[in-house]
């Protein structure tokens, strides 16, 4: 996978797999890229996915001078795989549901960095399972970013613990069972007559 997206031995991958959206706040990632880029040159950014701001956002990191270190894959049936080449998961969303993605990654044994919108603080722990930073805020993502690249036992170790997590809270079993104690709660509290 590493050859088919064009990085080096010594390339260090981070990305993010998410339709190209504004709500997905990709260009908060390229506008992070020339501070981590400056302190670890040799990260590449993978950019997974297809959608209406592609091109724009191919134009940004133009712009920026970093299009030479991000790879845009457009839409791929093999995503898992990819994401398992990635060596930190962002999701910079501006506003979001349950993050799938972020636990997706997770499950991998990925770091993540996401920002503090809908579902991402109850599926990431900050400081634990990965960071949080807040939405649009490039320096704080790129801080993030960088805490997680220039420091390989905690940035595994958090990999290592939103796998656990994963599989603890957010397997199919667990959110069944879930689903089905909130069921008889709701049936209870009709049988007795509360609305």
């Amino acid at each position: 996978m590493r050859a088919e997206l064009g990085l080096g031995p010594g390339d260090r991958p981070i990305g993010v797999a998410a339709r190209m959206t504004a709500q997905k706040g990709h260009a908060h990632l390229l506008d992070a890229l020339p501070a981590v880029l400056a302190r670890v040159p040799a990260v590449v950014c993978v950019l997974i996915g297809d959608g209406p701001l592609r091109a724009p956002l191919e134009a940004r990191a133009r712009a920026l001078g970093v299009a030479a270190r991000c790879r845009f894959t457009g839409a791929r049936a093999d995503v898992a795989d990819l994401v398992a080449a990635l060596e930190v998961v962002v999701l910079p969303s501006r506003s979001e549901g349950l993050p799938f993605a972020l636990l997706e990654a997770m499950a991998l044994g990925k770091p993540v960095v996401a920002t503090t919108v809908g579902g991402c603080p109850e599926v990431v722990e900050d400081g634990r399972t990965g960071w949080l930073v807040p939405p649009g805020d490039a320096p704080a993502l790129a801080g993030a970013v960088l805490r997680l690249l220039e420091d390989a036992p905690a940035a595994r170790a958090m990999g290592a613990r939103g796998a656990a997590r994963v599989r603890a809270e957010f397997s199919l079993a667990r959110m069944v069972d879930a689903l089905q104690t909130l069921y008889a709660a709701l049936l209870g509290a009709r049988a007795r007559g509360v609305h």
